[in-house]
This record gives structure tokens, sequence and C-alpha cells, in this order.
């Protein structure tokens, strides 16, 4: 490729220099001086173009075409992503999709079988992946599908299984099946979710740091924060709990973020109680004190 682009600057430069030379001839000496500008102006503006050609052309991807890196054959390349399936048998919206065709099954046949039977293809398929992707193999993960060995849980295995038999359940539990289908189904695919989920915690291998603490990393306060307390310490100079400078430090409980507010007979009860008891004005919570003209200080609450 790069012999490719020099051979094409190579032929830009000797088509400016032909350039020219024509011009040179066709003009001649004795006329070059009257139109030096015009073939000045015009050799700039090609060399500029030729410049701009070479930036674009250089930029291009030229390795787009070429083989990737890494085998066919590789088991993260196989399928190719482009190739891979969109939606997988218990995503979000895939899973909120096939329940909801079930629900409609159940209430449409009247039993809650029928329903179940639209979705224990990918519960099955599901649970056997876990299983595979545990301790077992293929044909022992179907085994233990086929005998419902892989949990305690009857209905679970019922779900998945259905040559295994749903335990005997009251006659309340068979009337509400028989009224509203489409809720003991949600029920029963829940509780098979959940089994899956629990199988998939024990089986698979966990990943690396998922249960390391996360730790917040804490600041020290700067130097123009700091300020010397009246026992000789340093301590911060501003309240960060403090919104603004009217405002009081918030109180234990609010500061705990306690919706029900302050417990009665706490501090922080006693201190809300004293101040709504106190007298306000209009311009705020308290008036300064009203010089009297004996001297006295007298004590003027306006109304």
């Amino acid at each position: 490729m790069k012999e490719y682009l020099s051979a094409i600057a190579t032929a830009a430069g000797a088509g400016l220099v032909l350039l020219g030379l024509a011009i040179t001839v066709a003009f001649g000496p004795w006329r070059i001086g009257r139109a030096g500008g015009a073939v000045f102006g015009t050799m700039f503006v090609l060399a500029a173009f030729v410049v701009v050609v070479w930036k674009v052309w250089g930029s291009l991807d030229w390795a787009s075409g070429q083989p990737v890196p890494w085998a066919e054959d590789e088991e993260f390349a196989t399928p190719a992503p482009e190739r891979s399936r969109e939606e997988f048998p218990l995503s979000s919206d895939y899973f909120a999709r096939r329940t909801s065709e079930a629900g409609d099954t159940a209430r449409s046949e009247g039993t809650v079988d029928d329903g179940i039977a639209v979705l224990r293809p990918e519960l099955r398929e599901t649970l056997v992946a876990v299983l595979v992707g545990g301790s077992h193999d293929e044909a022992s993960a179907e085994h233990a599908v086929e005998t419902g060995a892989w949990t305690d849980d009857p209905v679970a295995t019922a779900v998945v299984e259905p040559g295994l038999e749903m335990p005997e359940t009251s006659i309340r539990r068979r009337i509400e099946a028989w009224l509203f289908p489409e809720r003991v189904l949600r029920e029963r695919v829940r509780r098979t979710v959940q089994k899956i989920a629990e199988t998939a915690d024990g089986s698979l291998p966990t990943v690396p740091g998922q249960s390391a603490p996360r730790t917040v990393p804490v600041l020290e306060p700067r130097l123009e924060e700091l300020q010397r307390g009246a026992d000789g310490r340093l301590q911060r100079a501003v309240d960060p709990t403090v919104v603004g400078p009217d405002d009081d430090p918030p109180t234990p409980d609010e500061a705990s973020g306690d919706p029900d507010g302050p417990a009665p007979g706490s501090a922080g009860a006693d201190a809300g109680r004293s101040r709504a008891n106190s007298p306000a004005t209009a311009d705020g919570p308290e008036s300064e004190p009203t010089p009297t003209p004996d001297g006295g200080d007298e004590e003027v609450w306006g109304a």
C-alpha cells in the first residue's frame, strides 16, 4: 500500500512539473512577467489540491478488508457476533412476553398446565445450561432434570419436566387455579425461576472480586477548611452538614435520614418543640431587644 501511495505522489509531482513547463512554453519568457500572477496562483491551487487528496487518501482504513487476526474455530468467535442471536431464553423482555403469552394460553384454555407448556422449553433449556456450566455433563444434567434431583421443590421440578406430577393441593387452591389460572401460573413460574437462580448460585463459579468490599475513600479536609477549637485541636471551620449560613445544624435523627422523625422524649423532639413554641416575627424568628429611656432593656416582641 505504501508503494501505491508513493507512486501516486510521484505522478502528481511529475504532473505539476509538466504543467509548469507547458505554461512556460505557451507564454514564453517575454509573457511570463505579465501572466506570472495567474500562473503562480494556479500552481498554488493545484498544489493545495494535491495535499488535500494526499491527506484524505492517507486517512482511509485500508486494513478493513484484511482477515481477522484470530482463527475461525475459536470459542469466542463462534458464532460471529453479527450472527449470534439477539435474545436469550431468560432475558427480561423476551421472558416477559413469553410469560404473557403463557398467561393468555392458560386463561383461554382454562388450565394452568397448558400455560406452563408454553414456558417449559425456555425454563428447561436454561436449567440444563446451568447444570452443565457447573459440575454436570449433558447426560447427567438431563437425568437430574428428568428425575427432579436438582432441587427439593416439587413444584419447580414438575414445571420443567412434564413427566413429574404436580403435588396435591387443597380444594381452595384448586378453585383458585380454576378461577384464576394466570395468577397460579405466574406463581409457579416465579418459584421455578427462583430455584433455577439458587441452583446457578451454587453451581456456576463465582466472578473474581464479586464479594470484595467496596471501600469509599475519605479525603482529608484542606488547610483553609480547618480552625483551632477551644481545646486547641484542629477541626473543620464549616460544618459540612449545614446547607446555608441561616440553617441550624441537623439533629441526629435528621442527619440519619429517619423519615418518621425523632422519637418522643428524645433530644431532637425537645429541640423541635422549643423552636416551635418560641415567638416569631414577620422579619425573623426573634427580634432584637428595644432599649428604654431609663437605660434598661425591655424586650418587645413584634406581633
